[in-house]
C-alpha cells in the first residue's frame, strides 16, 4: 500500500510543479474495495442494463456494486470539497448514480462532447461530477 501512495504522490508532484497545472483535474480511482464491509446497499433502482447481456444464472447487471473512493484533485476545486451525491444539474434520472461511466461522462462535458453520443445506457444513466469545478 506504502507504494501505491508514494506512486500517487510522485505523480501530483510532478503535475503541480508543470507547466500545465492550472489545466488539470487529476482522478485517482480505485478498481478494488479491498474486501471491506460497506454499510450502503449497492442501489438496484432504475439502474439499467449496460447491454442486452444477461449471465447464465439469468442476473442482468442492473444492480451497482460497491462503492469505489474516486478522489478529484485541481487548482478549480475549492479546498476541502466532498460531493456525495449529484449537483444540481448533473442528474440525467431520478434514480442515477455516481459509477465507474461517470468518468466518461464528466469528460465529455469538460471536452465540449455533450452532444457525443453516450458509450451506453450506463454511460448516459451515470451521473456526472463536473460541478465538482467550482473555481473559475
Amino acid at each position: 500500500m506504502l507504494q501505491g501512495e508514494k506512486l500517487i504522490k510522485s505523480i501530483y508532484e510532478a503535475l503541480r510543479s508543470g507547466p500545465k497545472w492550472n489545466e488539470t483535474l487529476f482522478l485517482i480511482t480505485y478498481d478494488e474495495h479491498g474486501g471491506f464491509y460497506d454499510h450502503v446497499t449497492p442501489p438496484s433502482v432504475g439502474v439499467p442494463q449496460p447491454d442486452s447481456m444477461t449471465a447464465p444464472n439469468g442476473f442482468k447487471f442492473n444492480q451497482l456494486g460497491v462503492r469505489v473512493p474516486t478522489i478529484a484533485i485541481s487548482p478549480w476545486i475549492k479546498k476541502g470539497t466532498i460531493v456525495h451525491d449529484a449537483l444540481p444539474g448533473e442528474k440525467p434520472s431520478r434514480y442515477s448514480e455516481f459509477e465507474a461511466t461517470s468518468v466518461l461522462s464528466t469528460s465529455n462535458i469538460l471536452l465540449g462532447l455533450q452532444e457525443a453520443k453516450p458509450l451506453g445506457n450506463r454511460m448516459a444513466w451515470s451521473n456526472t461530477f463536473a460541478g465538482v469545478l467550482n473555481l473559475d
